[in-house]
C-alpha cells in the first residue's frame, strides 16, 4: 500500500494579509495560520527567541485574539512583563528609563526649543498631535497666545505643553512624568514638576487671568448658542490657597475646599471661561455669580441660553435673572410645591399616548407658571416628565435599600436617625420594623418624575434634548477640570496659574468628545465605539520619529487611524511625519503671534 503523503501548508504572503499589525509576523501549521511579534536577542551567550501572540488569519484578514484587542500592542512597545527571563525584562526597564531621562533632560531650565537637527528621538505622538489640532482649530492656542499672554509664545508654549498633559495623561498624579516623557509635546517636552511650578505661580501673577481667556473664548460664541453653567468642589489641605475653606461635600462629610463654576458651550463642546471661589460658598454663588461672568466676558450681546440643573434652582435669584434679560433652562426639584401641584392636576395626562415622547423614553405635560418676588414676575413655562423605566429603577431601589435597612436595624447597625426612618411606625431598637405603606407610597408617586423651567422655550422635545447635550458636555469637562486636585500647588497665584492650564486641557477633551458625535459608515457615533480616553489610548501607539541625519519617520498608523481623524474634523492630519512635526512645533505656535 502506498503511503499518502502529507501535504505541506500552503504558505500565504503576509503582504496581502488585511489588518496586519506593522512588524508582525504569519506562521501557518496544521492549516491555520498565526499572527504575532517575534523577538530574539542574545542573554548569557545564547539566542533567545519569545513571541506575543496576536490572533489568525482567516481569508486573508487579521482576526486579533483578547490579547490584542484588550491591549492593542505595537511590537516597539512590548510590556515589560511580557518578557520570559527577569534579566532581559531589567535592561528593557532600564533602557526605558534611560530614555525618559534623555526625553526629561531636554527640558532642562524650561527650554520649548525644538529638537536640534542632529537630535534624535522616538516619542509618543498620535494623541499629543490630535490635541494640537484641536486647540488650533478651536482658536485656543491664538487665545493664550494674543489675549491672555500678549504675544508671549514662551510662556505660552509652556502652558499649552502642560495643558497638553493634562488632557494626554492617563495617571492622575501630579505631571506624571514618566508617562509623559514618552510623548512628543510643543517643541521639546513638557516642563518637569519644579519648572511647571514655576510657570503656574508666574501665570497666576496675573490677576485677571481668568477674565481674559474668558472675554477671548467669549468672542468666539455664536448667537443663541446654549450656555452650560457648572460647579465643582475639589479637596485641598494647602494652607497658602485662601479658598480652601472647610465646606460640605458631597457624601456629607466636611472637609477644606475650593470651588470653582465652569461655563462652556453646550451647542459645541467649547470651553468659555471659569472662576474660582472659596470652599465654604454654596452651589447657588455661581448662578448669583452668573451675572457678573455675564458683564465680565461681555456675553449679553451673543443673547445665548443658560441652562443649569436643579442644584441651582432659586426663585429669587430666576427671577432677577429674568429682568436682566437672561434667557435659561433650569432643573426643578419635583419636591418644590408648584411642580408637585402641577403633576397632581396633570396626573392622568402622564399615562396617555398623547403625551408621550418618541424616541425619549417619557411622557411630557407642560403649562404656563409665573416666578414672583416682592416686586418683579418672571412668566415661565413648566415643563413636566415621567420616565416609567426610571420609575420601575428607583422604586426597586427604595425598596432594596429598605430591606438592607431592616437587616442592620435588628442588628443594632442602623443610624437611630436615619432618613430611611421616615418609611416606618413607631420604630424601637431591636424589634421588627413595620413599615409605613402609605408613606411608601406616597414617596413613589414621585418617582420617574423630572422637570424645568424656561422663560423662552416653548417645546418640551426642545428643552429635553438641550438639557441632554449640556449634561454630556459637563460630565466630560468637570471630570476633566478636577484632574488638578492631585496637585501640589501651595499658593494663591500658584493655583490660578495650574486652573488656568487645565482649563485649556479640558477644552480640548470636551472639543474631541463634541466631535466624536459624528457618524460612522455603520451609522453609528464614535461615542458608541470609544470614549475619549480611550481615543486618545489608541492613537498613543503612534510614534514620531527622527534619527541622527535629521529624517522623519511616521509609525504604526492604519487607515483605521486615518479614517477615524478624518470622521473628528481633523482630514491629513496622520498623513505625512513632516505635518506632525510642523503642527508640534515652536514655529507654529510663534505663527499665530498678531
Amino acid at each position: 500500500m502506498t503511503e499518502k503523503k502529507t501535504q505541506k501548508p500552503k504558505r500565504i504572503d503576509k503582504n496581502l494579509v488585511k489588518g496586519l499589525p506593522q512588524g508582525a509576523s504569519i506562521q501557518t501549521i496544521s492549516d491555520k495560520t498565526y499572527v504575532y511579534f517575534s523577538y530574539s536577542y542574545r542573554l548569557d551567550g545564547k539566542t533567545v527567541q519569545e513571541r506575543d501572540y496576536l490572533g489568525t488569519v482567516k481569508d486573508m484578514q487579521f482576526v486579533p485574539n483578547d490579547y490584542y484587542i484588550d491591549h492593542k500592542p505595537v511590537k516597539t512597545e512590548r510590556p515589560l512583563k511580557n518578557w520570559t527571563h527577569e534579566k532581559k525584562r531589567k535592561i528593557e526597564e532600564e533602557k526605558m528609563a534611560g530614555m525618559a531621562r534623555k526625553t526629561r533632560s531636554s527640558a532642562k531650565n524650561g527650554s520649548v526649543a525644538d529638537f536640534a537637527e542632529d537630535e534624535a528621538y522616538d516619542l509618543s505622538v498620535g494623541a499629543t498631535a490630535l490635541i494640537a489640532r484641536s486647540l488650533y482649530e478651536s482658536g485656543m492656542v491664538a487665545d493664550v497666545v494674543n489675549t491672555v499672554l500678549d504675544g508671549d509664545t514662551k510662556t505660552a508654549t509652556s502652558a499649552l505643553n502642560l495643558a497638553m498633559h493634562c488632557a494626554v495623561t492617563t495617571d492622575p498624579t501630579y505631571l506624571a512624568v514618566d508617562e509623559s516623557a514618552l510623548q512628543k509635546f510643543f517643541g521639546k517636552a513638557c516642563l518637569t514638576s519644579q519648572r511647571a511650578s514655576e510657570l503656574h505661580q508666574k501665570l497666576g501673577m496675573k490677576s485677571d487671568l481668568s477674565l481674559r481667556i474668558g472675554k477671548a473664548r467669549a468672542k468666539r460664541l455664536s448667537k443663541g448658542d446654549l450656555l452650560a453653567l457648572d460647579g465643582t468642589k475639589v479637596d485641598s489641605e494647602s494652607d497658602g490657597i485662601s479658598l480652601a475653606r472647610v465646606g460640605k461635600r458631597k457624601d456629607g462629610t466636611y472637609g477644606k475646599q475650593i470651588t470653582f463654576s465652569i461655563l462652556f458651550n453646550a451647542t459645541n463642546g467649547m470651553a468659555v471661561g471659569y472662576r474660582p471661589f472659596a470652599g465654604n460658598e454654596p452651589d447657588i454663588k455661581t448662578l448669583e455669580d452668573l451675572m457678573g461672568l455675564w458683564k465680565d466676558f461681555e456675553i449679553g450681546n451673543k443673547e445665548p441660553v443658560v441652562i443649569v440643573d436643579r442644584g441651582y434652582y432659586d426663585n429669587d435669584r430666576l427671577v432677577k435673572l429674568h429682568s436682566e434679560g437672561v434667557r435659561f433652562i433650569v432643573g426643578a426639584k419635583t419636591t418644590l410645591n408648584f411642580v408637585r401641584e402641577a403633576v397632581d392636576r396633570e396626573n392622568s395626562s402622564f399615562y396617555e399616548a398623547k403625551s408621550y415622547l418618541r424616541n425619549r423614553g417619557c411622557y411630557q405635560v407642560h403649562c404656563p407658571h409665573t416666578l414672583k418676588t416682592s416686586d418683579k414676575k418672571a412668566p415661565v413655562e413648566l415643563f413636566m416628565y415621567r420616565n416609567p423605566v426610571s420609575e420601575m429603577r428607583e422604586t426597586d431601589a427604595l425598596y432594596n435599600r429598605l430591606d438592607r435597612f431592616e437587616e442592620q436595624w435588628l442588628k443594632g447597625r442602623a443610624k437611630p436617625n436615619d432618613s430611611l426612618l421616615i418609611f416606618y411606625t413607631n420604630p424601637e431598637p431591636g424589634k421588627p420594623l413595620v413599615r409605613d405603606e402609605e408613606q411608601i407610597t406616597a414617596h413613589c408617586f414621585m418617582l420617574g418624575y423630572f422637570a424645568f423651567v424656561s422663560n423662552y422655550e416653548k417645546d418640551p422635545t426642545k428643552v429635553l434634548d438641550n438639557y441632554s447635550e449640556r449634561n454630556e458636555v459637563e460630565l466630560y469637562f468637570k471630570k476633566q477640570m478636577e484632574l488638578f486636585a492631585s496637585t501640589r500647588v501651595q499658593s494663591d497665584a500658584a493655583l490660578q496659574g495650574l486652573l488656568f492650564t487645565t482649563f485649556i486641557g479640558a477644552s480640548a477633551v470636551t472639543d474631541l468628545m463634541w466631535r466624536m458625535r459624528k457618524k460612522t459608515t455603520e451609522g453609528t457615533d464614535l461615542r458608541t465605539c470609544y470614549t475619549v480616553p480611550e481615543l486618545l489610548k489608541r492613537f498613543q501607539k503612534i510614534h514620531l520619529v527622527k534619527t541622527s541625519k535629521g529624517d522623519l519617520i511616521l509609525n504604526n498608523v492604519t487607515e483605521k487611524d486615518k479614517d477615524l481623524v478624518a470622521k473628528l474634523g481633523f482630514p491629513g492630519l496622520f498623513d505625512s511625519a513632516e505635518s506632525v512635526a510642523e503642527l508640534l512645533s515652536v514655529k507654529k505656535i510663534e505663527s499665530v503671534k498678531a
